[in-house]
């Protein structure tokens, strides 16, 4: 009699309901991004951004780095500088186009990375993953309405976005694959790259330099959200848990990221839910779980018998 309930949650480790939950978060920053930006220049907010994330992170991993931050810094500055890159075009997407369009594009991710992976770690394409992936990216367009309205520059400056994503995850598997490092010391070392390269950014910037900043109760809320769950702690999520699964997995995983952006924004931003929101979020969740039983499928197959 409990079988089926059993085989039901057995598809789904720790690792993989962890980063469900960071795609909860995801799904709601950008609606806090979308406020955050109202009240700042998108380098300050990224500088403060991944700045407070650093140092709120320090105190818990500064012993992890002391003796072996050639480790962290050769890997953890990549990264860094891939996630900088990544976040410098998802933001000024969210910037120039719609919360809701942002967490639909998004979402692309999840097609680049079987395809990365694949180049990465010089395996053979899995195409039917491939396919999934399609029907997950169908799915958000589904909830856009088929992009009738064409597509904005915003709109192209996220799909880079998640080309970027694609990388961040593929290279993370590949540039730890056999070493012991912290994952919070890792991510660390990241959030402090993007800061700095966000405030070089700033006085690179054409003119004057001139800090694009205003202060008020809706921009602190919208910070603290996005440094301690958006960032910090998401991010940690994501390092550890992409060395103890597979990308494609964390990917399908994260692919629900639309079907929560919208939530949020019919939750906070007076967004209707409309049919096609409905059903392009059910195909989105069909796509992840069959995602998940493919992935489960291939790593049963890879354990030695």
């Amino acid at each position: 009699m409990n079988y089926a309930p059993r085989a039901f949650f057995d598809r789904f480790s720790f690792a993989d309901l962890t980063v469900l939950l960071v795609a909860v978060i995801w799904g709601a920053s950008y609606t806090a991004t979308k406020v955050a930006l109202g009240s700042s220049g998108v380098l300050e907010f990224l500088a403060i951004r991944f700045a407070v994330t650093f140092l709120g992170m320090l105190p818990f991993f500064w012993r992890e780095l002391v003796g072996r931050s050639a480790d962290y810094l050769y890997v953890g500055l990549l990264l860094g500088t891939v996630l900088f890159a990544s976040f410098m075009f998802e933001t000024y997407g969210v910037k120039n186009t719609s919360a809701s369009n942002a967490a639909f594009l998004i979402s692309l991710c999840v097609l680049f990375t079987p395809m990365l992976d694949s180049l990465f770690m010089r395996s053979k394409l899995d195409w039917p993953v491939i396919g999934v992936a399609l029907l997950c990216v169908a799915g958000a367009a589904v909830i856009s309405g088929g992009g009738g309205t064409g597509v904005s520059p915003g709109d192209l400056l996220v799909i880079v976005a998640a080309l970027c994503r694609g990388v961040m995850v593929t290279a993370t598997k590949k540039l730890t694959l056999g070493k012991t490092l912290s994952s919070g010391a890792l991510t660390a070392v990241q959030m402090f790259t993007v800061a700095v390269l966000a405030t070089v950014a700033i006085f690179l910037q054409p003119g004057d330099a001139k800090i694009d900043l205003s202060l008020n109760w809706q921009f602190v809320a919208a910070i603290v959200f996005l440094t301690v769950l958006a960032t910090g702690f998401a991010f940690y999520v994501q390092t550890h848990m992409v060395r103890e699964t597979s990308p494609v997995r964390v990917a399908f995983l994260m692919g629900t990221e639309p079907v929560f952006g919208v939530a949020c924004a019919v939750a906070f931003l007076g967004e209707t839910l409309s049919w096609p929101t409905v059903v392009g979020g059910s195909i989105i969740v069909i796509s992840m779980f069959a995602g998940i039983q493919l992935e489960s499928r291939k790593e049963r197959i890879s354990l030695p018998n």
